[in-house]
């Protein structure tokens, strides 16, 4: 008969009996140069702003723009296995920044828009959004070694240009 309810989290499937009351949705901004997804002091709640947010998850737009990077080829890395945002948008990051996250399978619940010049290098991208809509904007990105996978249930992603990979 008790009642249990979990505040600011989300449910990942199959939960039944607890009242699950989710995150307030963020739009987060890289800052700082190089770094590690996983450090909260990278994530501001505006472009330039000051580190100290959270790290990303699902519900969250990710922003990597012309205040997120110091110097040519800053690396954004991923050493976790699973890493979640809603939208990753890098359009206008500047310096040909860096993405790598070699183990991990990087699940985005929105769209992904890549910056001209950028290397973006994963080992696999599930898109997991269950709306229609969303777009891929690779800024002719080569995808060598990606998987992709579409497993949003309704989800609908526009190629707004040419997907390579090998």
């Amino acid at each position: 008969g008790a009642t249990f309810t979990a505040n600011n989290s989300i449910n990942g499937g199959n939960v039944t009996g607890v009242t699950i009351n989710q995150p307030t949705p963020k739009n987060l901004y890289w800052v700082g140069g190089n770094g590690n997804w996983s450090d909260i002091n990278h994530w501001a709640l505006s472009s330039g702003g000051t580190g100290g947010s959270c790290v990303p998850n699902q519900l969250d737009n990710v922003f990597f723009d012309g205040n997120s990077f110091s110097s040519v080829n800053d690396t954004v890395t991923i050493t976790m296995p699973v890493a979640y945002c809603k939208t990753m948008d890098w359009t206008g990051a500047l310096l040909s920044p860096r993405f790598i996250s070699t183990n991990c399978v990087l699940n985005i619940y929105g769209s992904l828009k890549l910056e001209a010049g950028m290397l973006f290098k994963t080992s696999e991208i599930s898109f997991e959004s269950t709306s229609p809509g969303e777009v891929i904007t690779s800024k002719g990105y080569y995808y060598n070694g990606t998987n992709f996978r579409f497993n949003g249930i309704g989800g609908g992603w526009t190629f707004t240009d040419s997907l390579k990979g090998g």
